[in-house]
């Protein structure tokens, strides 16, 4: 039982949380939990990388960038988002396999500043570009089906579905790491 304590406890609080915010009025919370849930999961990626590779990459936001933007771009022009989003996945590994070949080669300080640059040049990049929405983003990304007739989207009428898969794939890739870490050790 002791082994399901954390389990039962993100639990309630999942189901206490929107309860919570639909009894305030106050369901703009919700998104921003959500929006919390999946900046957690990219985090969780670069504890993957410090924690497992030893490797320190301050610029793990560019490629969550470049995976979000490619994603948006080519649904937004008519690719079926499932396509999109593993064409996204693809040009951002492949990104990374290039990048990564140069900048491995450095050490301590130097490999951070190279991948800090990095971020850093995506980042103003995104900014720059006026048909990448600037510091707002892409909008009007078409919905993203994943079964059946759930799929995520930014529609308000849909807070409390994209709430629940969020913090879903949150807790199941956690639920992976922690059993990772028991295995190692």
């Amino acid at each position: 039982m002791k082994k399901y304590t954390s389990l039962i406890i993100f639990l309630g609080l999942a189901v206490l949380i929107p309860l919570i915010t639909s009894l305030s009025g106050k369901n703009f919370y919700l998104t921003q939990l959500t929006m919390s849930a999946y900046y957690a999961l990219a985090a969780l990626g670069l504890c993957l990388l410090l924690g497992y590779a030893g490797q320190i990459s301050l610029g793990q936001a560019g490629f969550f960038a470049i995976g979000g933007y490619t994603s948006a771009i080519l649904s937004n022009t008519g690719l079926d988002p499932r396509l999109a989003f593993i064409v996204a996945i693809i040009s951002a590994a492949l990104i990374a396999f290039v990048i990564g070949i140069p900048v491995l080669k450095l050490k301590g300080h130097y490999l951070a500043m190279a991948t800090l640059g990095f971020g850093v040049i995506i980042e103003k990049l995104v900014r720059g570009i006026p048909s990448l929405g600037g510091a707002d983003g892409i909008s009007n990304v078409p919905d993203f089906p994943l079964f059946a007739s759930i799929c995520i989207t930014g529609g308000r009428a849909a807070r409390l579905s994209n709430y629940i898969i969020s913090f879903s794939a949150y807790k199941s890739s956690f639920i992976q790491k922690r059993k990772g870490a028991e295995s190692h050790s």
